[in-house]
């Protein structure tokens, strides 16, 4: 293509609305379950033109920065029609439109506003139900930072209940979690065992994942003997999807079923040794722990 194309179709607002709505339209996320990436950030790094920061009203002086990276790696779901909101009012039209008649038909939304250390507002939308909320290992303190059932802590972006919560698997956990029950009990340890038991307990998931970019599809299966995957989160260009039968696919040395068993039956332990105790933990103990693939 020629260098000097210009890089906009400037004859756009001139098209029929029929025709433009059209073209909105097809720019929305489709309507699938999503990967939502968040991470958190200290006040220093808000300046920063590569992340956008959660503005609300709500967060306390110690609460950390929940941030999104405005860079291209991110695959989050949330990023293919972000930018719809700040086009013009028509696309903001059309696509404030498609979240009330999603949410009218069960899909349930939450819409953000972030702003960038250049001024840029910038909002996103996700669903608290059926998109997969993702946290990385390093964010793991921070996580335990945030009040997550307090008014004034928790923005109501996030004052919810999330059906499906990950967390990127570091290999270094492999030993982790030797125990079921253990004298002293994890959510008492002050180790990454202690801190990463809590941040389990803390985001409230209704099931808990572990995402391995190692984990593969076997490449010797032929395709219809491949099983269906029971979930598949959708990204801009990824998909993950859980690891339902472990005889098909290659853990290439990973680890990670092993921990996630391990740290499914702590979890288990902790809640039924607990169960007439009624501790603060309990009720938010997520269900069941399972393993996400990347598939690009």
């Amino acid at each position: 293509m020629d260098s000097q194309s210009p890089k906009k179709f400037q004859l756009f607002p001139y098209l029929p609305f029929e025709l433009r709505e059209m073209i909105w339209k097809a720019a929305i996320r489709p309507q699938e379950r999503g990967a939502q990436f968040f991470t958190f950030s200290n006040s220093s790094d808000c300046v920063l033109a590569s992340l956008a920061v959660l503005a609300s009203d709500t967060l306390t002086a110690k609460t950390p920065n929940l941030t999104i990276s405005l860079d291209d790696d991110n695959v989050s779901s949330y990023m293919i029609d972000s930018g719809l909101w700040n086009a013009c009012s028509e696309s903001r039209m059309i696509l404030q439109k498609e979240v009330a008649k999603r949410r009218w038909f069960g899909q349930d939304s939450r819409t953000g506003h972030f702003t960038s250390g250049s001024g840029l507002d910038r909002y996103l939308t996700y669903s608290p139900r059926d998109d997969l909320i993702c946290f990385q290992h390093q964010d793991l303190k921070k996580l335990l930072e945030w009040e997550w059932n307090e008014v004034y802590s928790v923005p109501p972006f996030l004052r919810e209940y999330h059906a499906n919560v990950a967390l990127e698997y570091d290999q270094r956990w492999q030993y982790f979690f030797p125990e079921g029950l253990p004298v002293v009990p994890y959510r008492n340890r002050k180790t990454m065992q202690g801190i990463l038991f809590r941040a389990c307990h803390k985001v409230a998931a209704g099931k808990l994942w572990l995402i391995d970019y190692r984990v593969q599809p076997k490449a010797n299966i032929p395709k219809e003997k491949q099983s269906v995957p029971d979930l598949t989160f959708h990204a801009n260009g990824k998909r993950f999807v859980s690891v339902d039968d472990e005889t098909m696919w290659d853990f290439q040395g990973s680890t990670c079923q092993a921990f996630a068993r391990r740290l499914d039956a702590a979890i288990q332990f902790y809640a039924s040794f607990t169960a007439f105790g009624i501790p603060d933990l309990l009720w938010r103990a997520p269900g069941r722990v399972g393993i996400l693939a990347c598939i690009e």
